[in-house]
């Protein structure tokens, strides 16, 4: 890959996107796999590795990620099995990734009960910190209606990764919008932004923000404890 994008700048601000402090992150690939070759991941690794080097030579001033789910074949706990040719830890350690991600979608994951998404969320959390050394976002998660109430589900994981053992860096759901959806598929997965399933949302956020001095100060009080 050697080409530039033709027009890098922000057509509103007129900044350029490797100055904007608009821009979070980049990332490489919504949930990459690697199904044809499989194996032991290396494939999908030097992909990573290269295409993340080349973002980093363009902008040096923003974070990379993956943009995988958080499969793993090197032992370690796999939502999709090997034949994904995904390894999570390594892919993590590469020089030019910022931070870990994870997704999590257990009502698409062979019906994955909340025992296994904690040991899915923990064993995670301990790869990034714990071995690697960087932060991890969960920066997809969702259940689909069929599977049940979504709020259950999303107190239960949310309460996980930021009571102070788990401590994720971050956190985004899947999907939150008042607009009408698209398909019968996008609507089993949203939720309004007056629900409660928003309401439990904001109280999380805010205390992400708290932990890292951000912009909410009225915090309600941690429920760790209830969990």
């Amino acid at each position: 890959m050697s080409e530039v994008p033709a027009r890098p700048i922000n057509t509103v601000s007129g900044v350029a996107y490797k100055n904007d402090p608009a821009i979070f992150s980049w990332q490489l690939c919504n949930e990459p796999r690697d199904r044809e070759y499989g194996g032991d991941g290396t494939v999908l690794y030097n992909w990573i590795n290269e295409m993340a080097g080349f973002v980093k030579s363009l902008d040096p001033n923003h974070m990379v990620s993956t943009g995988e789910e958080g499969g793993g074949t090197s032992g370690n706990f796999d939502p999709h099995g090997p034949v994904e040719g995904v390894d999570f830890q390594r892919n993590t350690a590469c020089p030019y990734i910022d931070y870990a991600c994870i997704h999590l979608y257990p009502s698409s994951w062979g019906k994955w009960d909340d025992a296994k998404c904690d040991t899915y969320l923990e064993n995670r959390r301990r790869i990034a910190h714990d071995v690697v050394g960087k932060p991890i976002a969960l920066e997809e998660f969702g259940v689909i209606t069929s599977f049940g109430e979504k709020d259950p589900h999303f107190l239960n994981w949310l309460m996980l990764i930021t009571n102070p053992t788990n401590d994720f860096d971050g956190f985004n759901p899947w999907q939150m919008d008042d607009l009408p959806a698209s398909s019968a598929e996008e609507e089993n997965w949203d939720f309004g932004f007056n629900s409660p399933t928003a309401a439990i949302i904001e109280k999380f956020a805010k205390i992400q923000a708290r932990k890292s001095g951000g912009l909410y100060t009225n915090v309600p009080s941690s429920p760790f404890g209830q969990r």
